[in-house]
């Protein structure tokens, strides 16, 4: 019984658990393949400006500017990012510093070296690089001063063609630079770099990244299977205990203990499975009661039916008219109880329901006035215009039980009944006892004992209507007076 849940709460955690791994491993895939990428393609301008700018730091420090000085300072910027530079003279000559970088992996050139490149099968392409400008110029009296631009485009490169010698490919051209003596272009400088993934310091932090991305992998599988195999134990534990308290709840053991749960919803579900306790624990004590209230109040006609027709028998008692109209009255008092209990049984039928309509609170209030027992002791004022929104004869019913309470309560005089903003409101002198029990439960009495009669089903009835109905209703003390309300305010219009 154990295990089946467990293997259901683990897969349940271990799923989405596993899900959200996958989705940040995704994630970060996604962004560290875009970083290289990235990173690749601004890899030639970043080696190029951090070359250019060294060139120019080291020629402001010259007081040579020869043309093979100058060429001695941009060989002597070259670092372990660039494999080469391909210069070309105003005849066509092609020399190589250093190496292509295809021929750099796995032998020793020295960038100090000039090898003249064979352009008998040249290469061409074009392609969009960083362009810059050495300017030198000189004076008549033989000074010089030198200058760098840039020459980019529009969106900062320029597009050029080369005619490369083989073995150079257009991976390799990082950028150009143009060497002018007094504004005439005297040759250039073609830069060659090392692929990003070829350099020393970024393939190693290129690696570090994609196996920290491998090794994710079944660290997060690992995680995701402790961490559920933790949780399902936890909630499993935890639902056998609210399990098990249902299970006493249903043989009539209400007064459950269940520990404290970690989790939020399961602390919030034992909470309502105590709560539920208590209630049934309340409801068994108000079911006894109610059993013990309807014994008494149907045992006490019947018993004085019996004590009549004991006396018939035994000649204590004669069939007169008195006696008979006593009987009658016990017969009326059980059959009117035993009504009242249908009734009541008949509102909390799954079927029952108010037949709502629209009725004018005026004409409502005089029809009901016109067949009730005691209309003199009634004081009744009715908002005009007013239009309540109810079931005609529950509606009567209501007033009824409320009224026969009041009167009830109140020996002598009229009572108030005040209908007004959606409310019916009834007042009568008296005061409810200290600590009263809820009075819309069934035999449930205002007075402190039994002895005055009545089914002690009249505000339960009420208050069953009232939630047919969509209303509410309240009973308070309001300094010498008990005051019922009967609220309709949401069922309720008025046409003046």
């Amino acid at each position: 019984m154990t295990t089946r849940p467990l293997r259901r709460y683990f897969f349940r955690i271990f799923i989405p658990l596993l899900l959200v791994f996958a989705l940040v491993i995704g994630l970060e895939t996604v962004f560290m393949v875009w970083s290289m990428w990235e990173t690749d393609r601004q890899w030639p301008l970043f080696v190029t400006e951090d070359y250019v700018d060294k060139v120019m730091a080291r020629l402001e420090t010259e007081d040579d500017l020869s043309a093979s000085r100058v060429l001695d300072v941009f060989i002597d910027a070259m670092d372990e990012r660039i494999s080469g530079l391909l210069i070309h003279d105003q005849d066509g000559g092609v020399m190589l510093y250093g190496s292509s970088p295809s021929q750099l992996a796995g032998t020793d050139v020295s960038w100090s070296v000039a090898r003249s490149m064979d352009m008998s099968s040249p290469v061409t392409f074009s392609k969009d690089v960083p362009v810059y400008a050495v300017n030198l110029e000189t004076d008549g009296n033989g000074g010089s001063s030198l200058s760098m631009m840039r020459l980019d485009g529009a969106f900062g490169h320029s597009f050029l063609t080369y005619i490369m010698p083989s073995g150079i490919r257009e991976q390799d051209v990082a950028s150009t630079i143009f060497v002018m003596v007094d504004g005439s272009i005297a040759g250039s400088l073609d830069l060659l770099i090392v692929d990003i993934r070829s350099f020393e310091s970024t393939r190693f932090l290129l690696d570090a990244a994609v196996m920290t991305l491998v090794w994710m992998i079944p660290v997060s599988l690992l995680v995701s299977v402790i961490a559920s195999l933790l949780m399902s134990r936890r909630d499993t534990r935890s639902i056998t205990r609210i399990r098990s308290a249902l299970e006493d709840l249903s043989v009539g053991r209400y007064d459950v203990d269940i520990p404290p749960q970690k989790a939020y919803e399961l602390e919030e579900i034992s909470s309502m499975v105590k709560e539920l306790g208590q209630n049934l624990k309340r409801n068994r004590i108000a079911r006894e009661e109610w059993i013990r209230s309807i014994a008494h109040d149907l045992n006490t006609p019947i018993t004085g039916i019996n004590v009549m027709v004991e006396g018939l028998e035994d000649g204590v008692y004669q069939a007169d008219g008195p006696f008979l109209s006593s009987l009658r009255k016990e017969v009326d008092t059980l059959s009117t109880r035993v009504a009242a209990v249908r009734f009541y049984a008949n509102l909390l039928s799954p079927d029952a329901h108010a037949d709502l309509h629209d009725e004018n609170a005026e004409e409502l209030v005089e029809g009901f006035l016109s067949t009730y027992h005691a209309p003199s002791r009634v004081d009744a004022q009715v908002e005009a215009g007013l239009v309540l929104h109810v079931d005609r004869q529950l509606f009567y019913r209501a007033l009824k039980e409320v009224l026969d309470n009041a009167l009830h309560a109140q020996k002598e005089g009229a009572v108030s009944l005040e209908v007004h903003h959606g409310r019916v409101v009834v007042r009568n002198a008296g005061r409810l006892p200290e600590g009263h029990p809820d009075l819309f439960e069934p035999w449930a009495r205002g007075d402190q004992g039994r002895s005055e009669g009545g089914s002690g089903l009249g505000l339960p009835i009420v208050g069953q209507i009232m939630r047919l109905s969509g209303g509410g209703v309240d009973i308070a003390q309001a300094g010498d007076e008990v005051v019922v309300t009967l609220d309709f305010t949401g069922q309720c219009r008025s046409t003046s």
